[in-house]
């Protein structure tokens, strides 16, 4: 009896502890991956109700050729939520708990665009940094569909979590290190732990209480001296190069906006996030060179400044080049296009919208490649001394109340979609699909050991009482 209870535990915390379900993963870097998600009605009209932002709710999802698994799914962000409802389009960004099951992440957020130039744009910046070296989040296009109808095309990314530092940084990382987010006073859920600083805006502590090495950090900013000592500065010279190259002002340098802060080994790492207005997606009346604090006394010094000007010069050269981000641009179209004419809530004249990302004038949703070469045009008139600061001039960005203008210009069928997505469930695929092969096989491992134990103590019960009995006769 001993024996079997003990071959039964091990095979029960055996077979938990090994992936029951194929990791998915991306072919290339413009890969598009589809993810389709079973739910039911009554919890998908839960699900797209804005008041319910943040709150889980159960699915059954599907990833590219994957078997089908459970998963949490929430619709999530502040401005992203709401740019995301400026047109009727209904664009909601999504996080999806994926267990480890995609690409060794537990957490995907799916970030909504209402144009193509705006996804490809953050795709772009998160493949510089990338290239670049700084530590980045996996990032890919996905395609969504609820309950096989076709939803729309969107940006996964890895949430910077507890899994991501410990894949990145190692098991150790995870224990002793503290993760900071910086927030923004839209963010109300965050806000109670929260620490206020000059350099950096509101940080909210995702997880770890050490705080020394953001204190030290900051005393030493405030004194203009000895930083260099609390800061992964190669990784942090990098960040900023990324920066510049991309043109995100909605970021450190200037809003202070939109970056992790990672504290471990008594060096604060920056990790990039959210580079969504990128490549002149938003308007500016100054440079974004010089208008942070941190900025400025980072490249007071010589030596950091000239490090910085070679890695932007490596950007150029290695991405930026007419040669270079035209292929890139033309090759991410072209396996972006089959996505955007199936997606319901872009525009309603697609075709209009690829056209525009190739040829025409420079909007929201215009021309990519034009917008990669003025990048590399402004950076290259950096290096050469004519311009001292990154600039978005007037001519290369269109008004915000244009582009919003523009994406009034929407799908028609909207609410058809909504309703075809609940009309389309099936109950018997929703709980059928959790009963995959890899599941028989699980249910029969365990059946098999629980049997045995259950056929053993219905004998022992057996004998048991025929050995009472023949007590009671001999008495």
């Amino acid at each position: 009896m001993a024996f079997l209870k003990k071959i039964l535990c091990i095979l029960f915390f055996v077979v938990i502890a090994l992936p029951i379900f194929p990791v998915s993963s991306f072919a290339s870097e413009t890969a598009v991956s589809e993810i389709d998600i079973l739910i039911k009605p009554d919890t998908f009209r839960l699900l797209i109700d804005e008041n319910n932002r943040k709150v889980d709710f159960s699915s059954v999802v599907r990833i590219d050729d994957s078997d089908y698994f459970s998963a949490d799914i929430n619709t999530r962000g502040n401005s992203s939520f709401f740019d995301g409802q400026i047109s009727d389009a209904k664009r909601l960004p999504f996080e999806l708990s994926v267990s480890n099951r995609f690409n060794d992440i537990d957490k995907l957020k799916l970030n909504c665009h209402t144009t193509l130039y705006g996804l490809m744009a953050e795709l772009t910046a998160y493949r510089i940094y990338e290239k670049m070296g700084v530590p980045t989040p996996f990032v890919s296009p996905v395609f969504l569909s609820f309950n096989g109808v076709d939803f729309g095309l969107y940006l996964g990314v890895e949430d910077i979590n507890e899994n991501y530092i410990k894949k990145v940084f190692g098991p150790e990382a995870l224990e002793t290190g503290t993760l900071y987010k910086c927030i923004t006073e839209e963010t109300p859920w965050e806000k109670d732990d929260c620490i206020k600083t000059e350099f950096f805006g509101s940080l909210y502590c995702k997880f770890g209480k050490n705080h020394d090495t953001l204190f030290s950090l900051l005393d030493a900013l405030n004194n203009r001296k000895n930083y260099e000592q609390y800061l992964n500065m190669d990784s942090l010279i990098r960040f900023f190069a990324c920066i510049a190259a991309t043109g995100d002002i909605d970021s450190l340098l200037s809003y202070c906006n939109n970056f992790y802060m990672f504290a471990y080994d008594g060096k604060i790492t920056f990790i990039p996030w959210d580079p969504s207005l990128a490549f002149y997606g938003f308007r500016a009346e100054e440079g974004i060179n010089g208008s942070s604090p941190f900025f400025s006394i980072v490249f007071s010094n010589e030596k950091h400044l000239q490090s910085y000007y070679s890695y932007i010069d490596r950007i150029c050269d290695t991405f930026l080049s007419p040669d270079i981000s035209t292929a890139f641009a033309e090759k991410t179209v072209s396996a972006l296009t089959p996505f955007v004419m199936r997606d319901r809530s872009f525009s309603i004249n697609n075709e209009i919208m690829l056209r525009n990302i190739t040829s025409g004038n420079i909007l929201i949703d215009g021309n990519f490649s034009l917008a990669l070469s003025e990048s590399y045009r402004q950076l290259k008139q950096q290096l050469s001394g004519e311009c001292s600061a990154f600039y978005i001039p007037d001519s290369v960005v269109s008004d915000i109340g244009t582009a919003y203008e523009y994406e009034t210009i929407i799908s028609k069928n909207r609410a058809s979609v909504l309703t075809e997505i609940c009309n389309n469930y099936s109950s018997q695929l929703y709980y059928s699909s959790l009963m995959t092969p890899a599941n028989y096989i699980l249910a029969a491992i365990l059946t098999v050991p629980f049997a045995i134990l259950i056929i053993h103590l219905v004998f022992s019960t057996a004998r048991l009482i025929k050995t009472q009995k023949k007590t009671i006769k001999r008495r």
